[in-house]
């Protein structure tokens, strides 16, 4: 896995070949942009319309941070998507309990596998949206997937599949949230600190925290 326009390094000596492998990896390495580029704009009129009207999706405050990546690779190297993206998951997350964290990493790296890993379709993409805790701060995570294999050029034996994907950060907005939604997305993260904490206890602690966060 590389990324996209570091590829040519090692091509191939024959002059012709090497023109015909950078005008395939410019035109791969723009299609990537142009389609990272798609999913930015996406999530973020997906931010701004979130919990307004017929969206129900969890709303925000505000978009803390965002990560954009395009990779191409071999089939046989997919899984190494996988630590790509815990890694900037991970990095995103902070303050929070590592099993938590591992959690949503655990999802989103499932669901990237299993598009990036996927190598008999021509073209896929995926979009998902996860709510996590960050601290004692609920963060909501979006995410936008795509794969295109590569087939017919003289890059297969360097590239069989091309990526990109967007990963964003933003804060839930509390007080835009109404009191069953904010424990039902709190309640598994409490679990998560405290797998032994009995409902009650999961109750209280998430009604005393909604009650301090709306005050």
């Amino acid at each position: 896995m590389g990324k996209i326009r570091e590829l040519i390094t090692g091509a191939d000596e024959s002059d012709k070949i090497v023109q015909e492998q950078n005008a395939h990896l410019d035109t791969l390495a723009e299609l990537a942009d142009v389609k990272a580029e798609l999913f930015t704009e996406t999530i973020a009129q997906k931010l701004i319309n979130a919990g307004q009207g017929t969206d129900k999706t969890i709303p925000i405050t505000q978009v803390q941070d965002s990560i954009t990546e395009t990779h191409a690779y071999l089939s046989s190297n997919a899984d190494k998507i996988s630590g790509a993206v815990t890694d900037a998951v991970q990095g995103f997350v902070q303050g929070g309990k590592e099993n938590i964290t591992n959690g949503v990493c655990k999802l989103i790296t499932t669901a990237i596998t299993a598009l990036f890993g996927e190598s008999e379709a021509d073209d896929t993409k995926f979009e998902k949206y996860y709510i996590t805790l960050e601290g004692v701060s609920l963060i909501r995570l979006d995410i936008m997937g795509w794969k295109r294999a590569v087939k017919g050029t003289s890059l297969t034996t360097k590239v069989e599949q091309v990526s990109a994907f967007v990963l964003t950060k933003s804060t839930v907005d509390i007080a835009k949230t109404d009191k069953n939604t904010f424990l039902d997305l709190y309640q598994s993260a409490i679990l998560a600190e405290n797998p032994d904490a009995t409902m009650a206890d999961v109750i209280k602690e998430a009604n005393d925290l909604y009650k301090a966060l709306t005050a």
